[in-house]
């Protein structure tokens, strides 16, 4: 793929997460905490391109093998992704009186974001 066709792809994954977010946060906000649960493992089924029980179950280490995500920016901005999506929902969960759950999400992103290889100098 040429570079600017890659860069034109990343924008516009990325704008098309922003959507998504703002949607998730926008029903967390109005407190439509199970359509919000929804809209995230709707999202993190097609950010991964895994089922969310694997995302959310497995060591992290092994969804990033089963999400093959390589070193490049695409994969780096699938697992951000994951990891921004697992975030969210830990919030929403905590605002749902679920702490326990919520705590289990944000060490999931935490470690995907740690196992992240860093990002290559331009």
């Amino acid at each position: 793929m040429t570079l600017m066709l890659r860069e034109d792809y990343l924008v516009r994954q990325m704008r098309d997460f922003a959507r998504v977010m703002a949607r998730i946060l926008g029903l967390r906000d109005q407190g439509e905490y199970a359509e919000a649960l929804m809209e995230c493992e709707n999202a993190l089924r097609s950010v991964s391109g895994l089922d969310p029980r694997i995302v959310r179950g497995f060591r992290a280490a092994d969804v990033m093998a089963l999400m093959g995500t390589g070193g490049g920016d695409m994969g780096r901005q699938r697992v951000t992704h994951t990891a921004e999506l697992l975030r969210a929902e830990a919030e929403i969960l905590e605002a749902a009186g679920r702490p326990d759950d919520a705590a289990a999400e944000r060490r999931q992103a935490d470690e995907l974001l740690r196992l992240l290889p860093p990002a290559p100098e331009s």
